[in-house]
């Protein structure tokens, strides 16, 4: 679980974060960091999957002294995020079909074997007939 934390104080805002990543589908665990730079001035943290974290630090990195001239910052920033977790987001699949058909369905092998004009390489491949997707739950 990550945990990302600022707090307004007297003199400006103390951002703070853990910095271990936890994959327990594959049992990793590794160190991270989770605060960036926003320009000279100001700071972000995240969390989540890091390929939208990565784009995420090069848009920043490239309109940080835009977004913090503006004159409503909150709107600036989500004009540059938001489109960009659409992009990732809304192809999301929330439910992963499993990998072996369940009991009730029948799986059936067939092989196909050829090659390239005559003389090319053989190829050879191996094809599965699993359940229609309506019968996988």
């Amino acid at each position: 679980m990550t945990v990302v934390l600022a707090l307004r104080c007297a003199d400006g805002i103390v951002l703070g974060a853990d910095s271990q990543v936890t994959d327990s589908a594959r049992g990793l665990s590794y160190p991270s960091q989770k605060l960036h730079p926003f320009g000279g001035t100001a700071g972000w943290g995240g969390s989540g999957a890091r390929a939208v974290l990565m784009e995420l630090e090069e848009v920043f990195d490239s309109c940080a002294t835009a977004v913090l001239g503006a004159e409503n910052v909150g709107r600036a920033v989500q004009e540059r995020v938001i489109p960009l977790l659409r992009h990732h987001y809304d192809t999301f699949i929330e439910r992963v079909p499993p990998r072996t058909p369940p009991k009730r369905c029948r799986r059936t092998t067939s092989r196909a074997y050829g090659s390239e004009c005559g003389d090319g390489p053989s190829w050879r491949a191996k094809l599965w007939t699993v359940c229609p997707p309506t019968e996988l739950h």
